[in-house]
């Protein structure tokens, strides 16, 4: 799928699903560097990206993920990890939300479902 990117007063057409494919090679690669400052401002900038083609499934499924508990901790380290782990848990569940969005949207080529038992169906 492209949309249409003015600049300059000159059109340009932008591919969003290379743009889906960058991002989610650039989040593997800093993944594994442990770089995780790096993965959040990148599923950031993904939903920034595919900010205009978001539906109700979309929000609704981040509404859920902004309204779980956070679990409360006794010491400043028990915060810290808390926080961290709910940061983690809300960006990869932000991450899995905006992939199913880029599927629903057509800019994630259609799955093959694979079957763990060897059995093709």
């Amino acid at each position: 799928m492209r949309g249409k990117v003015y600049t300059e007063s000159e059109e340009a057409t932008m591919d969003f699903s290379g743009l889906v494919f960058r991002a989610c090679f650039t989040i593997m690669q800093n993944e594994a560097y442990g770089n995780k400052r790096a993965v959040y401002d990148i599923i950031n900038y993904l939903g920034t990206i595919m900010h205009p083609f978001q539906d109700k499934q979309y929000k609704e499924a981040i509404e859920a993920l902004a309204k779980k508990e956070k679990p409360q901790g006794k010491t400043a380290n028990d915060l810290r990890i808390i926080e961290e782990k709910y940061t983690h848990d809300f960006m990869y569940g932000k991450y899995e939300s905006l992939m199913d969005l880029a599927y629903r949207r057509g800019f994630l080529p259609a799955t093959k479902k694979q079957h763990m038992s060897g059995d093709m169906q």
